[in-house]
């Protein structure tokens, strides 16, 4: 069987038997994490090796048969403390003066067990080939087909198809954690230095300016207190998912409302992950990014990873060499952070479906962090480093320091080694990418306006990862069939299908196809979508806008659900998931408006 949502076909059956039983143990400690909490007893550790683990499972994450064995061990450890945070008391291994008067687990016991888990991790040693061909024995019951045979095909697919929202949304939380959690820190710090304002002032002063101050600073903590409790409900929710998941008893009924849960989990999540790159990288805005080449030696990075690629860039200017971006990345030109990098010279190539061909062809070292990674090509193979341990043994894995950073010397050297380019090509395309930040307002503005007097009957996003068959050429055909009155907006490296072609200008002074950023960006699209449907006081399904979804990987069909949870029919092409048989299909376009896509111009035209 074929992975429902895979990205990267290979003979990999090791991978696949091992992502399968760690999503299982997953299940097992969400199911445990759950109860704790109706005991009001909740770790942060717990959660935040879910997030981790759950993003592991992802077939778009690529790794190694030792890292998935690694978190499987590491999972065991954990869930021996979710165990014990949900034992009631008259059945709890741990003493009686563990609790408190209302048989709830105290802190400071919860923070012990913690650290006993830590401990744990940095003794866990690295997995024999036994090890590993342990869990391959344990994992045959929880392979696809040991389950597709289990639960029948409706289940079955169900039960798949909330997994990969679950994964997509669990993969942006824990992308997103740290920063999140680092702009709570510092906007509190705002409010308090502004608090602290004030009593540098006279008393005339303070009593005139103490109101507005006041304001701003509630603002400042209303917007923290609600982007934390977005996250820990978020968080929450996934466990809980989970835990349903893990009774293989599961009700289809219940099954379809558990996918509906999934969906806004993971509109919460596309929310998170905005509000982080926002505070990180600041707001996106359109600027003109070069694509031919620049004289002299370079590095290319591939991938949705931008604090991957801030590490490259810090060691790059270092090191003089001029660094590149390919796939997803492209976004990085558009925001303020990345734009002050004097080394992130320009864009090269397009998704990841033509990673051999195009990288094949690079005259420097290449990097790949957070991205679906082929086979390579003995060619450039040497020259190609990875920011994780992968299924390719060709593909080294770079080595993280003491601080937490990329040691990139061998990417280094691996660039000197190459010959760079010889000469500059000052090739200026005014790609049409930082849209989704600065611009939306006045955009928003523009279509609303355009649409009241005909000049503009719809407009049509096209989001989700690129399908890595050229001959599934639904979103080519899609883009040369918009109609002259119709607005693009692309999120994800589908856009890569509209080519090179020139972009035509609209009535509106805009490209006919906008740029709003990676996949994990998705939450600047929604927003669009709702500011224009209320601009136009037609909200959800009744607004002029259609959605159109390349799924390939568990992070588009995330966005789906988001999407649907908001009330958005999608289209979802170019062919069906695997794991979704004709009632399944006719159960999600009459429950969620997800149907299939057919032919691009009678598609367009069905709204």
């Amino acid at each position: 069987m074929e992975p429902a949502f895979g990205v990267v076909r290979v003979d990999e059956p090791q991978t696949t038997n091992l992502r399968n039983l760690l999503m299982r143990w997953c299940k097992l400690i969400a199911l445990e994490a759950a109860t704790a909490r109706k005991r009001g007893a909740a770790s942060a550790l717990v959660e935040d090796y879910l997030l981790g683990a759950i993003e592991a499972t992802s077939e778009s994450a690529v790794l190694d048969a030792s890292t998935i064995a690694l978190w499987i061990l590491k999972g065991d450890l954990v869930y021996q403390i979710a165990k014990l945070m949900a034992q009631p008391p008259e059945k709890s291994e741990l003493p009686p003066e563990s609790f408190d008067d209302k048989g709830t687990l105290l802190r400071d016991v919860i923070f012990d067990l913690e650290e006993q888990v830590r401990e744990g991790f940095k003794a866990t040693p690295t997995p024999t080939a036994e090890d590993v061909a342990g869990m391959l024995q344990e994992g045959q019951a929880y392979m696809p087909e040991a389950r597709l045979e289990t639960w029948g095909d409706v289940r079955f697919g169900l039960h798949e198809t909330i997994v990969a929202t679950l994964v997509g949304a669990a993969s942006n939380l824990n992308r997103s954690a740290k920063f999140a959690k680092e702009a709570w820190e510092k906007r509190g710090f705002i409010a308090e230095g502004l608090l602290n304002s004030l009593k540098t002032m006279s008393p005339r002063d303070r009593k005139e300016k103490k109101p507005e101050i006041q304001k701003e600073v509630d603002a400042i903590e209303r917007g923290v207190q609600e982007s934390k409790e977005l996250y820990y409900a978020t968080v929450d929710g996934i466990v809980d998912s989970l835990a349903t998941l893990a009774d293989p008893n599961t009700e289809e009924e219940t099954l379809y409302e558990t996918l509906a849960n999934a969906g806004k989990i993971a509109a919460n999540a596309f929310e998170i992950a905005e509000y982080a790159a926002l505070f990180k990288y600041g707001s996106p805005t359109p600027r003109p990014v070069k694509t031919g080449g620049i004289e002299g030696k370079c590095v290319l990075f591939s991938g949705d990873d931008f604090e991957a690629l801030d590490q490259l860039l810090e060691r790059a200017e270092y090191n003089e060499i001029n660094v590149w971006t390919r796939g997803e990345a492209l976004a990085a030109h558009a925001t303020p952070h990345f734009a002050k990098r004097k080394r992130l010279v320009g864009h090269y190539g397009g998704s990841w479906r033509n990673q051999q061909r195009e990288l094949d062809s690079f005259p420097g070292s290449i990097f790949v962090a957070a991205t679906p990674v082929q086979e390579p090509l003995e060619t450039y193979a040497p020259y190609m480093f990875s920011s994780v341990p992968t299924r390719w043994d060709s593909v080294a894995a770079l080595p993280v320091k003491e601080d937490g950073k990329y040691d990139f010397n061998a990417v280094m050297r691996g660039a000197k080694d190459s010959s760079g380019f010889f000469r500059s090509r000052e090739t200026f395309v005014a790609l049409p990418v930082g849209f989704g930040g600065e611009e939306q307002s006045k955009i928003v503005d523009q279509c609303a306006r355009a649409f009241r007097v005909d000049s503009l009957s719809k407009i049509v996003f096209v989001v989700g990862q690129d399908f890595p068959n050229d001959e599934c050429d639904y979103f080519d055909r899609l883009f040369q069939a918009l109609p002259d009155s119709t607005l693009a907006i692309t999120v994800g490296d589908a856009r890569f299908r509209y080519g090179r072609n020139p972009i035509p200008t609209t009535r509106l002074g805009l490209p006919k196809i906008l740029d709003f950023g990676r996949l994990r960006d998705a939450n600047a699209a929604i927003r669009f979508a709702q500011e224009f449907g209320k601009e136009l006081d037609r909200p959800g399904a009744d607004a002029p806008v259609q959605f159109f979804a390349s799924v390939w990987g568990e992070l588009s069909v995330s966005l789906v659900f988001a999407l649907a949870s908001k009330g958005y029919p999608v289209v979802v092409g170019p062919k069906a998931p695997q794991c979704w048989n004709g009632q399944i299909i006719e159960a999600l376009k009459d429950r969620f408006g997800v149907k299939l896509a057919g032919d691009p111009t009678t598609d367009l035209n069905a709204k």
